[in-house]
């Protein structure tokens, strides 16, 4: 006859069972860290004493464009410079005719279209890289924004306070204008369909305006809590996200028009989302929130972070280089280029919170139920 197995009190069960989720988290962390590709910091180029504002990429040519402010006030000499994305280094430099706005760039030509100011007006200064220098400027009729380039119908376009205006990049002459909502900033032109959302900043919209004919075909109204102010477009879904300046991003289906979803980015409503970028190549949407210096990966698919890594300094704009994925960062006095898919010591806010579900919550929960067991014993 076999002896009986003694069955363990529920004491011993108590002891066990956190001990074997606390092992089991520890296992789940180890296993994501190994399986999962994670972003990494491939270089930290510097600019000198600049602090580069704006960039764009041409993946065609591998040269990466920056203006960039001295970071003293008064400013000591505003710069234009051209970078070797291979290398990291710096092969062009040029004084900016201006103070240093945003920019766009027509990759086929080689030619980058900056925003800039001075005392008595508002430019759009034009860079040649076959000529290594700014070669013509353009007048703008009212205080500029950002600036978008359409490469199908050869135009500009330029967000002001209250609109959008359509320019000629050959000879500079503008179009058409059509009057947006307030403080019209971020700009993302559908080379398919042909139109160009607008954010607007604080009436927390999204204009639909015909590349065409400037007519508004439609706005889109996000939560009232968004301040939109940077737009990317998957080209491949149709799919526009915006930032929001709260701890989320919205997701709008272009074909109609409409959010889809707001994706979380940051677990505290304290942290703003700022800056965003996507990569077509690797299917990763780039967010930056603010304050301090994180950038999170997003899974597109699911709507899910799936990484967040701190910067050194905190980011002030990204650019996708389309044709190899990196990611490419301005930010003090240097532009961090990051490389998808390679790995890096951190741990996802979704683990972090299983681990805290597990260490804090299970233990707690087990200690109650056996305070409760042994007050029902005694009574």
């Amino acid at each position: 006859m076999l002896p009986r197995l003694r069955a363990a009190g529920s004491g011993q069960r108590m002891r066990i069972a956190p001990v074997g989720a606390i092992a089991l988290v520890v296992i789940l962390l180890l296993a994501a860290y190994e399986t999962t590709p994670q972003p990494q910091v491939a270089d930290n180029i510097p600019v000198g004493r600049s602090w580069p504002r704006s960039i764009v990429i041409n993946p065609g040519s591998d040269l990466i464009y920056v203006d960039a402010v001295s970071g003293f006030y008064p400013p000591a000499g505003y710069s234009f410079e051209e970078i070797n994305g291979s290398s990291g280094q710096v092969v062009n430099g040029v004084p900016f005719p201006g103070i240093p706005g945003e920019m766009a760039i027509d990759e086929a030509n080689d030619v980058v279209y900056a925003l800039g100011s001075n005392s008595s007006s508002n430019s759009i200064f034009v860079y040649s890289g076959e000529a290594g220098d700014f070669v013509r400027n353009m007048t703008v009729s009212a205080p500029a924004y950002n600036i978008a380039f359409d490469a199908a119908l050869n135009r500009l376009f330029v967000s002001t306070q209250h609109g959008l205006i359509a320019i000629n990049s050959g000879s500079g002459a503008t179009i058409s204008s059509v009057r947006l909502g307030s403080f019209s900033e971020g700009m993302a032109v559908d080379q398919n369909s042909q139109v160009v959302y607008v954010a607007n900043y604080l009436s927390a919209s999204i204009s639909a305006v015909s590349a065409t004919n400037l007519t508004v075909i439609k706005t889109i109204q996000l939560p009232n809590s968004s301040y939109p102010s940077d737009l990317a477009l998957d080209t491949s879904t149709g799919v526009l996200y915006s930032t929001t300046d709260q701890n989320y991003v919205v997701a709008i289906n272009t074909r109609t028009d409409a959010v889809e979803r707001t994706i979380q980015i940051a677990p505290a409503i304290s942290n703003g989302t700022f800056s965003i970028a996507f990569d077509q190549k690797n299917n990763i949407l780039y967010v930056a929130t603010k304050p301090g210096s994180l950038i999170s990966e997003v899974d597109p698919s699911s709507g899910t972070v799936v990484s967040t890594f701190k910067l050194s300094y905190g980011a002030y704009e990204m650019s996708v280089d389309q044709a190899n994925g990196n990611l490419y960062v301005t930010n003090y006095h240097q532009i961090t280029s990051i490389t998808p898919g390679s790995r890096e010591d951190f741990v996802s806010y979704a683990l972090l919170g299983a681990a805290v579900v597990v260490i804090v919550v299970v233990p707690a929960a087990a200690f109650a139920t056996k305070r409760k067991s042994s007050r029902m014993s005694n009574g």
